[in-house]
């Protein structure tokens, strides 16, 4: 898993702009590295910038800190707010302690500008620190917080706004912002890269899900399915306690299948399984909201995206058939702030270029038929991940790749998604 951005260092001849990859070695070794890949075209082992790495072979003499786990998750190229451009990223997971830690990284010589340690996790209780997101809260281009999930639940906010990088800590004392449950109060591993996008009132949303996919076991499902869940919880300044119990719950109300006859909506010819979701606001007393996904198995495990006060992310439900293609997903639209459905179906569903009522499904409310939009389609090509959107005039399109082998896309109407300006806030 790689990560690259563009840093003003010194590599060797004295401070200038260079572009730097980080990369991890995911379930391969416990080890981080920077290449210098400014000019790619004369690449070659001088542009090695530094490499950690711990082996666990007594005959081996290459050691690193034993915090350093397999680290799945993906490094960010940031600036640090001691002046400093850095290398960002979870421990990952099976390090010495099997605690759960942030590692800050000096990106020209690989040195640890911070380590800061959770302290949650043990060998009796394995924890590590997945794919953190640093964000920028009042638009100087300078990290001043950074979020990441670990595998019991726990959602990290660590304050790194101080010009000392001794001061950087876990904030709100060192608890957890908020800690992920499902309905039976078990704990939900968070494994994929949070979003973060502004609260229109105060503070930020922080939006991810919660499931794993990444070890044998993951790909079987298993009776009973844990459920999993997304979530957008607000940081307003404390800690959300409570768990569940103190956000709003949205919910899947509706699964329509592709050209059911038994569809009451004859203007729908939906090529696909749609979702609808509902439409709920949070009382003022609410830190946030949530969705469980309802089907069995499913989870959420690539790293979500805000545009214009939606987001954005896909899920997976695991099938260990050896003549399926590994599983399904769906891809699922949502207001960012509320979590409830868009006032628009966000997607072409008879894909006739036009974003009309025949794009909505109906569905019974309280014995009524009710025209209403969808919020998420299944996808026809397998298990897919975060889409690659591209924007053509009043058109948007979704490009999804598959684990069938063909990229599926999917088109919406740009005009209709601007709800209101909200923007993601990544360093």
């Amino acid at each position: 898993t790689a990560g690259f951005g563009d840093a003003y260092i010194d590599t060797g001849g004295g401070d200038a702009w260079h572009t730097v990859l980080v990369g991890t070695m995911a379930g391969g070794g416990r080890g981080v590295f920077a290449l210098d890949i400014t000019a790619p075209g004369s690449f070659g082992t001088g542009k090695v910038l530094w490499d950690r790495a711990v082996i666990d072979d007594p005959d081996l003499t290459l050691s690193d800190d034993g915090d350093l786990g397999y680290t799945y998750g993906q490094p960010s190229v940031v600036r640090m707010a001691n002046g400093k451009w850095a290398a960002v990223l979870g421990n990952g997971y099976n390090s010495d302690n099997q605690r759960a830690a942030l590692f800050i990284l000096d990106l020209e010589d690989g040195s640890v500008m911070s380590k800061i340690d959770t302290g949650v996790g043990s060998a009796s209780l394995p924890n590590g620190l997945s794919t953190p997101i640093p964000v920028d809260v009042d638009g100087d281009r300078i990290t001043d917080a950074i979020y990441a999930g670990d595998m019991q639940g726990n959602l990290w906010k660590f304050d790194v706004s101080s010009g000392n990088a001794g001061s950087w800590v876990v904030a709100y004392g060192g608890t957890p912002l908020f800690v992920a449950k499902d309905p039976s109060n078990v704990r939900q591993p968070i494994t994929a890269r949070p979003e973060v996008t502004k609260h229109p009132v105060s503070g930020v949303v922080v939006l991810f899900g919660t499931g794993k996919y990444f070890e044998e076991v993951d790909r079987r499902l298993r009776s009973p399915e844990q459920t999993q869940t997304f979530y957008g919880v607000y940081d307003d300044g404390a800690a959300v306690t409570g768990s569940r119990s103190a956000l709003l719950q949205q919910s899947v109300i509706a699964t329509i299948a592709a050209s059911d006859p038994a569809n009451p909506s004859s203007a729908t010819a939906n090529p696909v399984d749609v979702r609808v979701t509902t439409l709920l606001s949070p009382a003022a007393a609410q830190k946030g909201w949530f969705l469980d996904l309802p089907a069995a198995g499913e989870r959420q495990i690539s790293r979500p995206v805000v545009r214009d006060q939606r987001v954005i992310f896909t899920t997976v439900i695991p099938n260990d058939s050896a003549c399926s293609i590994g599983g399904t997903s769906w891809l699922m639209e949502l207001d960012s702030v509320t979590g409830s459905r868009l006032p628009f179906s966000p997607f072409d569903l008879n894909g006739d270029n036009q974003f009309t009522a025949g794009d909505y499904v109906e569905i019974e409310v309280d014995g009524v038929l009710v025209r209403v939009p969808v919020s998420g389609k299944k996808s026809n090509e397998g298990i897919i991940k975060t889409p690659g959107i591209v924007g053509a005039g009043d058109l948007e399109y979704k490009y999804t790749s598959g684990t069938s082998g063909v990229i599926e896309v999917t088109v919406e109407d740009r005009k209709s998604t601007r709800l209101n300006s909200s923007h993601r806030m990544p360093s």
